[in-house]
């Protein structure tokens, strides 16, 4: 497999020997490269997982003026910080008297 990629490449990555191997200058660098690649890709699928299991959508509450601005604004706020991709729609209704 190493040297499929060794020829694919047209570069020695390792110097070879009855007795070890160790990476040429080359072979470093496409290291780094890969390492870096990798990481990438570890944080892709952390970024990927992490917004499977998060809120997202509005919430729409519909409640008297005085509850709205006194209760729910103040609670909202926590809830927001966290949760970005959700929204909150509020809808102060008026209780009407007879």
């Amino acid at each position: 497999m190493l040297k499929r990629l060794e020829a694919q490449l047209g570069e020695r990555l390792f110097e070879r020997s009855t007795r070890a191997m160790r990476l040429t200058a080359e072979g470093q660098t496409l290291l780094e490269y890969a390492t870096r690649a990798l990481e990438m890709l570890h944080e892709g699928e952390a970024q990927l997982s992490a917004q499977s299991r998060s809120l997202v959508g509005t919430v729409r509450v519909s409640a008297p003026s005085d509850l709205t601005r006194h209760v729910l604004l103040r609670g909202s706020t926590p809830f927001c910080r966290p949760t970005p991709a959700c929204a909150w729609s509020c809808r102060s209704a008026i209780a009407c008297r007879t």
